[in-house]
């Protein structure tokens, strides 16, 4: 009647799908490659055949940023055919996850309500009369239906079931069986530039569902794990998948802003891919709680795309899309950010933070290749500080 989805990594809480269910969502998979690996990368072509000239004539030399490129690439009609086919098509994925997802909603549910009532490992805790910040309540991040907070009935995790699945389409399977590519990158760096730094207390900000919290279980088994998150649907979803893989995590509702933690409380502070998220002033917040929280010689590290200063201007913008075309107004200004002085603001000091490109793959001795190689570049953007005192 089901089947494996996507060729998924299965957990309890993984949604099912009938055969009709998978064929679509592969399809859309499918057709997301298409676009992302074949029309994305036919810009430069585009670019630097009709774009580059009109710039030249009317500005008298080169664009130097993706505001001087936009009015002239929006005007272009390979880029609207592409910037029309990549948003209907996120659009198409929505539709799918949710079809699955809803068909077995009150099944999640129960799961979910089985799973937190029976003995096992880690934690959840859920804040009453929780305030999402604007940035987030106000978007609806990914062009996710409601957002990640939108609750269609009690103890709700179907957001978090939507999220699991979409990822799986959404990055193309690229982010690994279990969605955790990215925390076993940050979780391998921490080892590999620090090999003798045993943190027995970790935050994961940001966590989502906790697919990037995980990998932190297996490096760091002596450890006690936290997640943090915003939306409720995310962590209860966590907290139910996290039992079920056997994994000791203890997720609550909280603002990264300003948590209810004491201070000095954590040897490892660390996000991913999640401060293109927040706004500008929530992330200068954040910065300064994870100063708080961290015990001396603790360490937080970020994972993010790489910063505009990295990338032409052409690549800019086709990354900015997203600001508008996939709900995620930050991107731009996140991107534009010089981390080390976010850092600095934040109380840290130069002998403190750090920030680095490191090449994806860098931990196997076999880099894979990326269909998005060609926005994200071959190098992931790490930041952060190492406490003194």
């Amino acid at each position: 009647m089901s089947e494996n989805t996507l060729l998924c990594g299965q957990h309890d809480m993984m949604p099912q799908t009938t055969h009709d269910e998978a064929a679509q969502l592969g399809y859309v998979r499918s057709l997301r490659r298409l676009i992302t690996s074949e029309l994305t990368p036919g810009h430069k072509a585009v670019y630097d055949a009709r774009i580059a000239p009109q710039i030249e004539k009317e500005l008298g030399r080169s664009a130097e940023n993706r505001t001087e490129l936009k009015p002239f690439l929006e005007k272009d009609g390979y880029h609207q055919t592409w910037s029309a086919m990549l948003r209907t098509t996120q659009e198409m994925m929505w539709n799918a996850v949710y079809e699955c997802v809803d068909r077995q909603a009150d099944d999640l549910n129960g799961k979910f309500k089985e799973l937190s009532q029976t003995r096992g490992p880690g934690s959840l805790s859920i804040s009453e009369n929780f305030d999402i910040p604007a940035y987030s309540d106000l978007v609806d991040n990914h062009t996710m239906p409601g957002g990640y907070h939108t609750e269609i009935a009690n103890d709700d995790v179907t957001p978090g079931a939507a999220y699991e699945q979409s990822i799986h389409v959404y990055m193309m399977g690229g982010m690994g069986r279990y969605n955790d590519d990215v925390g076993k990158m940050l979780s391998d760096y921490v080892q590999w530039k620090y090999p003798d730094f045993k943190p027995l207390r970790i935050l994961d900000i940001g966590c989502s569902v906790g697919h990037s919290t995980l990998p932190y279980a297996d490096m760091f088994p002596d450890a006690e794990i936290h997640a943090i998150d915003l939306a409720a649907p995310l962590v209860r979803f966590g907290h139910a998948r996290a039992k079920s893989m056997n994994k000791a995590i203890h997720f609550s509702q909280q603002n990264a802003e300003a948590t209810n933690f004491e201070d000095e409380s954590f040897d490892l502070i660390v996000s991913h891919i999640m401060i293109h998220e927040t706004s500008t002033k929530a992330l200068n917040n954040i910065m300064k709680e994870c100063r708080r929280l961290l015990k001396p010689g603790g360490l937080t590290a970020h994972l993010e795309m790489l910063p505009f200063s990295k990338k032409t201007p052409l690549q800019q913008y086709l990354t900015d899309w997203d600001s508008v075309n996939n709900h995620e107004p930050f991107i731009g200004k996140m991107n534009d950010l010089d981390m080390d002085v976010v850092l600095k603001n934040a109380g840290f000091s130069a002998e403190e933070r750090f920030v680095e490109f490191v090449p994806i793959g860098f931990q196997n001795t076999e880099p894979t290749s990326l269909d998005y190689a060609h926005l994200i570049g071959t190098e992931r953007h790490i930041f952060g500080a190492k406490k003194t005192n």
